[in-house]
């Protein structure tokens, strides 16, 4: 018989776990990204506390309250972290924290029938979003690309250690050019990242959360040449159902016309569905 995975998920807020998950998230969706931010949508029932013949927006309350009923505090800008794993039938466990970022959008929706449809949308962006929240203005030299790039990584305190930046041979000296930036961080960062050809992102490590509003060196910042044959790519298996690696497969045959074959995969450079 086939190993049954069973899927788990873990949140924490400003790096404390959250309780109760199963009671109030109704879906989670990580959208990772190389050339841009990744991002994050969550899907939370608005009145996990309450009955369906009554009860308030408990998801939208805060401080004492909130703390007393064991509902998470979802503010704008809050750091939020996720992590997925996978549980075997013989106890091993696989987990990845696969997003450390930061909620940028809530949206409450409340249906016709009040309870228990309604919702609150969450989403977010990976903590490359501080690096959008002002322009900079200035002059840099003596200092290739990637040396750049590692110096504003650093400015926002996350880890460059490693293999995680790739050299760029080009040093600028002052008395014979310089670069000027006018870009916030981020758009800077991807400005040199296209120009050497390579893709520059946040990586989360996989160790203990630690708590705090700043992810630090919890993130790994990027900037290097695309590396699509890193990961082996899992085969494709339609079973066991609960954790198949293809979710769907159509076959057809016909008599008039030859053999065709058509498929969708995430392309491993641009992150788009091809």
């Amino acid at each position: 018989m086939a190993d049954q995975r069973q899927p788990g998920l873990r949140l924490w807020i400003d790096g404390k776990p959250v309780d109760r998950i199963g009671d109030f998230v109704l879906s989670v969706e990580v959208e990772e990204r190389s050339d841009e931010a990744s991002s994050f949508q969550l899907t939370v029932a608005l009145n996990p506390v309450g009955t369906e013949d009554g009860g308030d927006w408990d998801v939208l309350e805060h401080g004492a309250f909130a703390q007393a009923n064991a509902v998470p505090d979802l503010r704008l800008l809050l750091r939020i972290t996720i992590e997925f794993s996978l549980l075997s039938d013989d106890g091993s466990e696989q987990r990845a924290v696969v997003m450390d970022g930061y909620i940028t959008g809530m949206e409450p929706v409340f249906t016709e029938e009040r309870l228990p449809g309604s919702r609150l949308i969450v989403s977010g962006l990976d903590a490359s979003c501080l690096m959008h929240f002002e322009t900079v203005a200035r002059e840099w030299y003596g200092m290739s690309d990637a040396d750049i790039a590692r110096s504003i990584f650093q400015k926002y305190g996350f880890d460059v250690s490693g293999t995680s930046i790739d050299a760029t041979p080009t040093t600028r000296d002052l008395d014979r050019s310089t670069l000027v930036q006018r870009h916030t961080d981020a758009e800077f960062l991807r400005f040199l990242a296209k120009r050497n050809g390579y893709e520059t992102f946040l990586d989360p490590v996989q160790q203990e959360v630690k708590p705090g509003p700043h992810p630090g060196t919890a993130l790994v910042g990027h900037f290097r040449s695309p590396r699509p044959d890193q990961d082996v790519q899992p085969a494709l298996d339609l079973f066991p159902r609960i954790a198949p690696s293809l979710l769907e497969f159509r076959a057809k045959w016909e008599s008039n016309l030859p053999p065709r074959v058509r498929g969708w995969h995430i392309n491993e450079t641009t992150r788009r569905i091809e």
